[in-house]
């Protein structure tokens, strides 16, 4: 017997012993049990989904206004300590600007090769002006600049670019601070993976380019490059501009 438009007496096989033995009304009543259960299961189930689907929209629409958030927070200028600034002050410095923050790789701090890498990719554009970007695209150009070491002493040095082919056709491009560099390094004690900011600012009515370097945070070595004696020496050192 079949009850139209609910279920079977297959439907009921294992519930009832021998739902053959029932009286029609019963294997009816029984078919309509079985179905009404079903019926509940089914609405539970759907219940559940649609409270799981609720929960995993409300996530995501948590996550993606989290990153919205972080995306849109502005980010803390950098702020260049008050002993450089002094030092800046005292050249006459103005436009004070950094170029970059990177740690310091391998090949920064080895002996032979004697320079600071700062990859055009990492280098904030527009601290050189067209004619000195001009000058030091051209083959074997340098720039001298005044700079500021970390302990800050003045010294002097030499700012290039080198490009370098890949094999891809393209051309990988870096600025580079050379000349003193191992000297300004074993003073100040830098070593690999020290994170470091270079910092452009002007000096003069001819506004030349001046760099200082700055350490934001210490692999473990002491930054202190000098003792007391030759921090004072320096610091009434006078600054001219050419």
């Amino acid at each position: 017997m079949e009850a139209k438009g609910l279920l079977s007496l297959k439907d009921v096989e294992g519930i009832h012993a021998d739902p053959t033995n029932l009286s029609e009304f019963e294997k009816l009543v029984l078919v309509a049990e079985v179905a009404s259960s079903k019926h509940e299961a089914q609405e539970k189930e759907e219940k559940k989904s649609k409270i799981r689907k609720k929960a995993n929209h409300s996530i995501m629409r948590s996550t993606k206004r989290q990153k919205l958030n972080m995306g849109t927070l502005p980010k803390p200028q950098p702020v260049l300590p008050e002993e450089i600034k002094k030092r800046i002050n005292a050249m006459g410095g103005t436009q004070e600007d950094m170029v970059i923050e990177k740690a310091l790789y391998r090949a920064d701090v080895k002996l032979n090769n004697n320079r600071l890498s700062m990859p055009f990719g990492q280098a904030k554009e527009g601290f050189l002006t067209k004619e000195e970007s001009a000058h030091l695209a051209k083959p074997k150009e340098n720039i001298i600049v005044p700079f500021i070491e970390p302990s800050g002493r003045y010294a002097e040095m030499t700012l290039g670019q080198w490009d370098m082919p890949k094999k891809s056709g393209k051309t990988s491009s870096m600025y580079v601070l050379k000349t003193n560099w191992n000297r300004v390094k074993q003073a100040n004690r830098l070593e690999k993976n020290d994170v470091v900011q270079v910092w452009s600012f002007r000096v003069g009515t001819e506004q030349q380019l001046c760099l200082a370097l700055v350490v934001v945070s210490s692999s473990g070595g002491n930054h202190g490059g000098r003792d007391g004696g030759e921090a004072e020496e320096d610091a009434g050192t006078s600054y001219k501009a050419n």
